[in-house]
């Protein structure tokens, strides 16, 4: 079992809720494929052991593993004093970009799969450079820029750190590629009326151009999780009560219409929707309000029917909230349980699953 071995030194609480926020969260990622007709990974053409990369908790300290699907090879590529994070494959499969923290700033790192290098493409002590998002092409690396007193901005820099460059003059809390050159955001604007923005934009900034407020399409709120680049639609998380997320919408940019495509069962919410990348699934939780039934769960966008993969009806397990994770040929989705640990300390176990979605087997 792959386990992050989470101690966390919490009181317990007996409400759920309180869990939510409490929750350190692990991050886990299959070989990214990029440009959806360029695949990688276990079905493509990459000569590397590692199919997986996550985030694990070990020696008080956050590390990125590589793991194979047959558990036969796992190993720390970061290694590092301090924190590790935000670990993205890149399009080709060969390498990986992660953030390292410090005790004076942050870097992006590049590690090199087939010569086990890592490479620091950001190396001064002086800013946090973090949060890096591959380009479809893997020749351009976003990544949020923060250099005191300055505020934070978002930079784009070459693959190897070459040509750091201002995109813009503010921190975008979500990005989506729409083709290697134009990518649409989501401002960090707490306060501001420009948190409920969608932009659109290209790397060369001859452009920006408001492409949605979120406000028009919930009555409550709207949350973006993913975007479709074949049918150049976004998948919206939204609610019509206030603190339940409890339907799914499509937003199309090209008819400017909407879409509803799933709504939760009564006294249910849903959490962390993520499409496959064939773009014909989406991935998601649905919990009770008391959170004590977790269901992770399949939409087929054809077909129609939720059809629930994991039911947990247990107040000593829950699924962790973060979006479950598709493999680039969509045969396998990887999820994480968590399991309470008894003692006077809100402490649990972390395991990631994989489970492959023909048959329903699980590995762990």
């Amino acid at each position: 079992m792959i386990k992050s071995c989470i101690y966390n030194t919490m009181l317990k609480h007996t409400h759920l809720i309180y869990r939510f926020y409490v929750i350190i969260f692990i991050v886990l990622a299959f070989i990214s494929q990029g440009c959806k007709d360029n695949p990688s990974g276990p079905d493509g053409n990459i000569n590397s052991n590692y199919e997986i990369a996550y985030h694990r908790w070990i020696n008080n300290n956050w590390e990125i593993y590589l793991n194979s699907l047959s558990r036969n090879t796992s190993k720390n590529i970061s290694n590092f004093s301090y924190e590790d994070s935000d670990c993205k494959w890149s399009p080709d499969g060969k390498s990986i970009v992660y953030t390292h923290f410090n005790n004076r700033a942050a870097d992006i790192y590049l590690y090199n799969i087939k010569t086990n290098e890592n490479i620091n493409l950001t190396p001064d002590d002086t800013y946090i450079s973090q949060a890096p998002v591959w380009s479809p092409d893997g020749k351009s690396i976003l990544f949020s820029y923060h250099k005191v007193p300055e505020s934070q901005c978002t930079y784009i820099m070459n693959y190897d750190g070459s040509n750091k460059r201002k995109l813009l003059d503010y921190e975008a809390k979500i990005y989506f590629f729409a083709d290697c050159n134009n990518f649409l955001y989501k401002p960090v604007a707490v306060f501001d009326e420009r948190e409920n923005y969608i932009y659109k934009t290209n790397i060369d900034r001859t452009y920006n151009e408001l492409i949605l407020d979120l406000r028009t399409v919930a009555h409550d709120y709207a949350t973006v999780f993913d975007f479709n680049t074949r049918d150049n639609k976004l998948l919206i998380l939204a609610s019509d009560e206030k603190d339940k997320p409890n339907f799914i919408i499509t937003y199309d940019l090209t008819s400017k219409t909407i879409d509803t495509l799933i709504k939760a069962g009564e006294d249910h919410s849903i959490s962390c929707p993520r499409y496959s990348h064939d773009f014909t699934k989406i991935a998601l939780y649905e919990y009770t309000s008391d959170y004590k039934s977790m269901r992770l769960c399949l939409f087929d966008l054809k077909a129609k029917p939720l059809k629930y993969l994991l039911d947990i009806a247990s107040s000593e397990e829950w699924l962790d909230f973060r979006p479950p994770v598709f493999s680039p040929n969509d045969k396998y989705l990887a999820y994480v349980k968590n399991t309470n640990q008894p003692g006077p300390w809100f402490t649990w176990k972390s395991s990631l699953y994989i489970m492959e979605l023909s048959t329903g087997k699980i590995q762990y």
